[in-house]
């Protein structure tokens, strides 16, 4: 349903008012994305750099690269607008949906400007960013996962 990195969580419209209150309080800032609902499956990002659909506006594309200090490009994984359910990256890595093609995958390595891995996880699920979540330390991913997608994933992850 979002996506973020240090500077904060890019949202859509469908974060309540108590749930954007409740975050900044915490410290965690919020950018929410006007007529856009899931938008963690729509985008992917580190500290500096972005991909996301297409089905963002430019505005809105350069509304949340001010919001989070990065760089995006628009791409397909897989060839789908589902970039964000297609990858999860840290500053380190990403682990891509196994389906994404070379080009896709050369891209999106030569934009964010570190190495990654194809993989999946929980038993198969192409849509990694569906499976797992990661950060600079750490990853987690769902319990179905196996072994063998776990060593993809750390990698993938390890750059």
């Amino acid at each position: 349903m979002s996506a973020g990195n240090s500077k904060g969580i890019i949202a859509g419209s469908v974060v309540e008012e108590k749930e954007e209150k409740e975050l900044e309080q915490a410290g965690i800032k919020i950018k929410k994305i006007e007529n856009m609902s899931a938008v963690g499956n729509l985008i992917a990002l580190n500290d500096s750099k972005g991909v996301c659909s297409a089905a963002f506006s430019k505005e809105q594309q350069k509304e949340i690269e001010k919001f989070s200090g990065i760089k995006l490009k628009e791409a397909t994984v897989a060839e789908s607008d589902l970039v964000g359910a297609g990858i999860v990256a840290t500053n380190k890595g990403f682990v891509l949906n196994k389906m994404a093609t070379e080009k896709e995958g050369n891209e999106i390595e030569k934009h964010f400007g570190i190495p990654g891995a194809k993989g999946t996880a929980n038993a198969g699920d192409c849509f990694v960013g569906n499976s797992l979540i990661a950060n600079n330390q750490a990853a987690f991913a769902g319990r179905n996962t196996t072994g063998f997608e776990l060593a993809r994933i750390d990698e993938g992850l390890r750059g």
